[in-house]
């Protein structure tokens, strides 16, 4: 099964939905909650043409899952050309998928013994290890530092799972506020020494992605192309 890694904030967004339910829906309306994530595409395509044009574009799925950005409209002295380019696989999968989430741990010191627990929220990780004649509760720390970031969870310690609904591309900037408040950002206002106009959901979305992608390359200001995909909270039956 294919996962995804989630920071502490996304991860309490995530489960602030409500399992099962989809169109997703928030447990605590006014917290923070999340069913929107976007993966940058690699490698980035090379979409660049001389001279003015104006696009309009649509996309599905080709064979085998390829993404094909389909009709890009480009005004070119006389006429409408169309190109068909194909960008490669989204590589969390399509509509219908089911990908595990892994969060952040961090080690618990106890009287005797040490465990693991969530970031996120600080709580216990059961271990579901069973011992000759009791079950252990809770999974012991193993590793040699405080804490693990989420891309090195193991398996064992997976408690959610996120099915996508679908999936499109985009650029990063052509994020609407309604899709930066279903990221699971917390709004952000910029500053009056802030030369920015952004909505505070698109800024709070702006300053994430910034933190997370910038020294990769693929900041907010080289706006990046992206899959941008729906993703439902699985509830037990999923």
């Amino acid at each position: 099964m294919k996962s995804i890694g989630m920071c502490d904030e996304i991860v309490r967004a995530f489960r602030n939905c409500q399992p099962g339910v989809w169109p997703a829906q928030p447990i605590d309306a006014g917290k923070p909650f999340k069913w929107q994530m976007r993966q940058i595409i690699k490698p980035q395509p090379n979409w660049k043409y001389p001279g003015n044009y104006e696009r309009g574009r649509a996309w599905d799925y080709g064979t085998n899952g390829h993404a094909i950005l389909r009709g890009w409209g480009i005004t070119a002295g006389f006429g409408l050309a169309q190109e068909h380019r194909q960008i490669g696989f989204a590589p969390l999968g399509v509509a219908g998928d089911v990908l595990a989430v892994r969060e952040g741990l961090r080690r618990k010191h106890l009287t005797s013994k040490e465990v693991v627990v969530y970031t996120s929220d600080g709580t216990d990780v059961p271990s579901g290890e069973q011992t000759r004649n009791w079950m252990t509760p809770t999974m012991i720390w193993h590793w040699k530092v405080e804490a693990l970031p989420a891309r090195y969870c193991p398996n064992a310690a997976v408690r959610e799972h996120a099915k996508i609904m679908r999936v499109r591309v985009e650029q990063v900037q052509e994020i609407t506020w309604h899709d930066a408040k279903t990221e699971g950002v917390t709004p952000i206002i910029p500053g009056q020494l802030t030369a920015c106009s952004l909505d505070p959901y698109i800024y709070g979305f702006q300053q994430l992605w910034d933190f997370l992608n910038t020294k990769r390359g693929f900041g907010w200001d080289a706006n990046p192309w992206v899959f941008a995909y729906d993703i439902m909270r699985c509830g037990d039956a999923e």
